[in-house]
């Protein structure tokens, strides 16, 4: 798949797909042009850095993921990564509860 079709599929900017890159979060095969071709373990991987960017971890933190991170480090950072967007869940649920109770009232 080319990149301007991950990009729709996926919903991440060509751009940030090229920093990715850049950045060595990820290898991108490319054919025989010299085109991107993302294959679907490639696209896994551009999804498993999107999650890890919307939990909040730092470039520089997927980085060490992606370089082979020793697997109690890795336990370690997801599991506070966890406890950060759990803390962050339940205060947009109580924000949620909150405008939801707000309308409500003003209807």
């Amino acid at each position: 798949m080319l990149i301007n079709e991950v990009s729709k599929t996926t919903g991440i900017s060509s751009y940030t797909l090229r920093f990715y890159e850049k950045q060595g979060l990820l290898t991108v095969p490319r054919d025989e042009l010299g085109n991107r071709n993302y294959d679907d373990e490639t696209i896994d991987n551009v999804m498993a850095i999107a999650h890890y960017r919307c939990a909040g971890l730092k470039v520089s933190e997927i980085k060490k993921i992606v370089d082979g991170m020793p697997s109690n480090d890795f336990l370690s950072l997801l599991k506070d990564t966890e406890d950060r967007v759990e803390t962050q869940l339940r205060a947009q649920t109580e924000t949620l509860h909150y405008l939801q109770s707000r309308i409500a009232q003003e209807s």
